[in-house]
């Protein structure tokens, strides 16, 4: 059940499409959702190490993209100064495979 209007949906082949087009060097890792009572993101394991983000409300790509950028600018100050571990930003995926927005990768 979708919790937004217009709320796009996210599943497990579009994020295995997205993730072996454009992160190929992790194709071969098993892609599981997370179940969140979350109403921002879709959230999906990547192997062992890597959590993918979906934005579930579609918006303007470039600011989407913008927002991505300025969280991971963050993240990355926070690591390893914090006494609780920080996710380290990865990758920031661009649209694609029937998803419309960009996406991060984080670990």
């Amino acid at each position: 059940m979708s919790m937004h209007a217009g709320e796009v949906r996210v599943g497990v082949a579009v994020v295995r499409g997205l993730v072996a087009a454009q992160f190929p060097e992790w194709a071969e890792l098993t892609v599981t959702p997370v179940a969140s009572t979350g109403t921002v993101n879709a959230i999906f394991r990547i192997g062992a190490h890597l959590v993918a983000r979906f934005p579930l409300q579609p918006g303007d790509v470039n600011a989407t993209l913008r927002r991505l950028q300025t969280e991971a600018d963050a993240a990355r100050t926070l690591v390893g100064r914090t006494r609780v571990p920080v996710p380290a930003p990865v990758g920031i995926g661009a649209p694609g495979c029937g998803y419309p927005s960009p996406w991060s990768v984080q670990t």
